[in-house]
């Protein structure tokens, strides 16, 4: 049986917003289809989002709603005739000076163009349709040669691969395009022009800290939850954790803090048992603080909130998801670890209402198609990958799978002989 693995996103514009071609797209396999809040007003992407759900719940086909937003945008400014044609081979300049465009010269919306583009960046206008070369940059002007010629007209986008800008990555109007989004019970919400490990920490953080919990009317530390496939690098659990600490509970006075190791615990953290203890006691309470039930056995990839930390017990407190509370010694806090961010792998098994997945550069082990796939269901009701779509690709189409090396069928088979020959 003949089973497609890959999946079909369609831009739902004023071509394709009719609900026959829906129609057609939807019976023809589309699995996504994306509305994009840089062209139309929200009023008519209301009408093609209120269109599609009623085509996918009368054909009962499952098409998942993508919001790709604005982002910021670089524009060329106008031409005197409205467009000209360029030639491979010819110079062309680009310019934050007021000028009438020509066939030579045209200016452009953002006013550090200059500063950011490099002798020998690649210039793509026109969602790639014109290429230019910079070939020469002072305080007003990239000189260009042209690498892909053809007609220019008003206002064209500019895209430069492999050029990082210092325009914000996200405005106000794309505020309101994901509220419109959550409103309307978006799938997915795709965010342009995020491209360095740092952008990707502060989206993650905004994210976290305040756009998802405004939204969507969610309790930060229970509702939300990120989701990494590394321990080390920027992106890495250590570093996200130590970044989330620092935003979602900072210090103050008189929340008490303990160092273990390279780790920091304060009253209020978000905490994982990262080991099975199988004896270490637990108590529940009720609203009165009466006793109400107890047992033993904290088990890994439990999570809780530190509620106290006494110094002159050395113990610290931990009140897990399910109301049961744990006084950690010191000396066992090598069994916990932060959680406002977690592994990949340490998540299997669970589900949250939101996670939140950071997209960037890794090892290939671990940017695969099943470690994706395993991140995004972990999400009951939205999961948000922030990051550079090239990575994205690239851990769909790694379908690598790891062997793993035991000596347990081995063993098994031995016990399995020994018994046979009793």
């Amino acid at each position: 049986m003949y089973i497609r693995k890959t999946k079909v996103v369609c831009t739902i514009g004023p071509a394709s917003s009719p609900p026959e071609i829906m129609r057609a797209l939807i019976l023809g396999g589309m699995n996504v289809a994306r509305i994009n809040f840089s062209h139309g007003t929200q009023e008519e992407h209301l009408t093609r989002v209120t269109d599609l759900k009623k085509l996918r719940s009368e054909l009962d086909k499952p098409v998942a709603l993508l919001a790709d937003t604005k982002g910021p945008e670089i524009r060329i400014k106008t031409f005197k005739e409205g467009s000209v044609k360029l030639d491979a081979g010819q110079s062309f300049t680009i310019t934050t000076k007021e000028v009438e465009g020509t066939d030579k010269i045209v200016s452009v919306s953002y006013n550090d163009f200059p500063k950011v583009v490099k002798k020998g960046a690649r210039i793509m206008i026109d969602d790639g349709l014109i290429e230019l070369r910079a070939e020469a940059v002072n305080d007003t002007d990239v000189m260009c040669n042209v690498v892909n010629g053809g007609f220019l007209s008003d206002r064209k986008s500019i895209n430069l691969p492999g050029t990082k800008t210092n325009m914000p990555y996200m405005d106000e109007s794309d505020k309101i395009d994901i509220k419109f989004a959550y409103d309307n019970d978006f799938d997915y919400i795709a965010l342009s022009f995020v491209r360095s490990p740092d952008d990707v920490i502060t989206t993650v953080l905004e994210l976290v800290a305040s756009r998802l919990p405004k939204y969507m009317k969610l309790d930060v530390l229970q509702d939300i939850q990120v989701l990494t496939p590394m321990r080390k690098s920027s992106l890495g659990v250590t570093s996200l954790n130590a970044a989330l600490q620092q935003r979602l509970n900072p210090p103050g006075k008189g929340k008490k803090e303990r160092e273990f190791r390279s780790a920091l615990f304060r009253e209020g953290d978000k905490v994982m048992q990262i080991k099975n203890n199988y004896d270490i006691s637990w108590y529940s309470y009720d609203a009165r603080g009466r006793r109400t039930d107890e047992g033993e056995g904290v088990f890994n990839g439990d999570c809780g909130l530190v509620k106290s930390i006494d110094e002159q017990n050395e113990t610290v407190r931990v009140l897990f998801d399910d109301n049961r509370t744990v006084d950690y010694d010191f000396s066992q806090l090598e069994e916990l670890d932060l959680a406002y961010a977690v592994t990949i792998h340490k998540s299997q098994g669970s589900e949250y209402r939101v996670v939140v997945i950071p997209v960037h550069s890794g090892p290939p082990m671990l940017l695969s198609r099943n470690l994706l796939y395993t991140a995004v269901t972990r999400a009951r009701q939205l999961a948000v990958l922030v990051g550079v779509p090239e990575t994205l690709y690239r851990m769909v189409d790694n379908n690598r799978e790891v062997n793993r090396c035991t000596a347990l069928e081995r063993r098994i088979k031995k016990l399995f002989d020994g018994d046979m020959e009793e």
